[in-house]
């Protein structure tokens, strides 16, 4: 998890510096933070990221928008980066748009830190065990 970039969409501030204090916390690399799914995007397009947090109710572009332009890239590696939604919602309300995006977790808001790190280090390693 150490040498992970890790790109988080997310439009709250305070949301922002929790979760940037937490994955530096936990040494896990590079953290990208876009405060919209279109700056989000601007961004994924520009390097390779090992995992995406994606809040799902953000400005300009959704994180289902988002997910979805992700999961159609032409380049196979970065159309399977590791997406983990970030949300309020309910996962029952969200559950079959995310599965047939293609999301790869959920993480419910507010966040408990133990809970990230549990769902971060799966499929960081997950990742790692493809390589």
């Amino acid at each position: 998890m150490q040498e992970a970039t890790i790109l988080v969409a997310e439009d709250n501030y305070v949301n922002q510096i929790l979760i940037k204090k937490f994955l530096k916390k936990w040494n896990t690399g590079k953290v990208v933070i876009s405060s919209d799914g279109q700056e989000a995007l601007e961004m994924f397009g520009k390097e390779h990221f090992d995992l995406v947090l994606l809040d799902l109710q953000m400005p300009v572009l959704d994180g289902f928008a988002v997910a979805e332009k992700i999961r159609a890239d032409s380049d196979p590696i970065k159309s399977n980066v590791p997406i983990l939604a970030l949300t309020a919602t309910s996962f029952q309300e969200v559950k079959d748009q995310m599965k047939e995006i293609g999301f790869d977790d959920f993480v419910p808001k507010p966040f408990i830190p133990e809970v990230l790190y549990d769902k971060l280090i799966k499929h960081l390693n997950r990742k790692d065990s493809l390589e």
